[in-house]
């Protein structure tokens, strides 16, 4: 909801939960009963609760970098106290800076197609902001005491190097997932499947598939 063509309203609600029975509502449109889930960062808190409302749904949960367990501050935490957020881009420069940020490793973005992505990321400025605000409020509620109720098999990767969600929330994360395996990537930032791409899809397969 609100990221990619999704419609922005800056009137809806983009809290876990609401996302979380949008994705019901979607599946129960489709008519599909059973799936794996699959969430990083934002998606990561949306999957495990998603997990743990609806067991019966969910084949199995992979998370990457997931928003949702938030005891161990990250250097984005520190940044946010300064009264700036590392993950806003409000110029076209503020975009590249964001990118720096969120990877450790880089991938190669032709200068055209970065600069349209950077302009596309300005002009979603106040939905994006909108976005943030409503899931970082979230992270006081409580909602990872749910998270105890996931039964379905779960696969926490992590990039050792993230700055927006310290990888040392693992072992909690983990310990409320009981059926749970972690896996922390060295030199690896936030989006584990955009800087190590065959890494994450191996561990995926192998784990979807065990």
């Amino acid at each position: 909801m609100g990221h990619g063509e999704n419609k922005q309203d800056l009137n809806a609600s983009y809290h876990i939960a609401d996302q979380v029975a949008f994705v019901n509502a979607l599946m129960a449109k489709l008519d599909i009963k059973k799936f794996h889930l699959v969430g990083n960062s934002m998606g990561g808190a949306i999957s495990s609760l998603y997990a743990a409302r609806h067991p019966d749904q969910v084949l199995s949960v992979t998370l990457i970098s997931p928003a949702g367990v938030h005891t161990q501050p990250s250097q984005m935490d520190e940044i946010l106290e300064q009264g700036s957020n590392p993950l806003i881009a409000k110029t076209e420069q503020d975009f590249y800076r964001v990118l720096e940020f969120v990877m450790e490793v880089k991938p190669f973005i032709p200068d055209a197609i970065a600069k349209a992505e950077a302009e596309i990321a300005v002009s979603r400025l106040a939905i994006n902001e909108k976005i943030f605000k409503d899931i970082r409020s979230d992270l006081t509620k409580g909602l990872d005491k749910e998270f105890v109720n996931i039964t379905a098999p779960t696969l926490i990767i992590w990039g050792e190097g993230d700055k927006v969600i310290s990888a040392k929330n693992i072992d909690e994360y983990a310990a409320l997932v009981k059926n749970s395996k972690k896996v922390v990537l060295p030199g690896i930032g936030h989006l584990a499947m955009v800087e190590t791409p065959e890494k994450t899809a191996e561990l995926m397969r192998d784990f979807i598939g065990s």
